[in-house]
């Protein structure tokens, strides 16, 4: 159900769009959207984990 309200949300989507063109958002930068927007993502074990799997897409294209 979040994930349905985080989707139609435009202030979520300008600021993942805004994350999303950065060449390498800082870990900080990461760490504030993460928390601004109440999203947790723990990694899976192993190379499964992946720095850029840390966001929640809206997938709209910009």
């Amino acid at each position: 159900m979040a994930w349905e309200y985080l989707r139609r949300d435009d202030e979520y989507r300008r600021s993942f769009r805004k994350m999303k063109t950065l060449p390498a958002p800082k870990p900080r930068g990461r760490k504030a959207f993460s928390k601004r927007w109440g999203l947790r993502f723990p990694c899976r074990s192993g190379a499964a984990c992946r720095p850029h799997a840390c966001f929640l897409d809206t997938g709209t294209l910009a």
